[in-house]
């Protein structure tokens, strides 16, 4: 991930909690019931939540099989996989 594009998306998220903050002033908790990704979330990001009204975060995991996490990798970044299995 380069650092222009991990730029943009704190630059997103600070403007969309500076907003929410602005409109509901700390009467809203927010929750992250599916999960974010834990490489997104780092020191800055967390506080951010924080003070926006992010009570319960949970951190997703993709998976701890080294196949699945590389395909899950691969989806996320927009890159098609052929699978050695079903390809001819």
């Amino acid at each position: 991930m380069t650092t222009r594009f991990c730029t943009k998306r704190k630059v997103f998220l600070s403007a969309l909690c500076n907003e929410l903050r602005s409109r509901y002033a700390g009467r809203l908790r927010f929750h992250t019931p599916n999960g974010l990704h834990v490489r997104e979330i780092d020191e800055e990001c967390a506080l951010m939540l924080k003070e926006t009204g992010f009570r319960t975060i949970r951190l997703s995991l993709e998976s701890i099989d080294p196949k699945i996490a590389r395909q899950v990798r691969a989806r996320s970044q927009g890159i098609v996989l052929k699978d050695s299995k079903t390809s001819a």
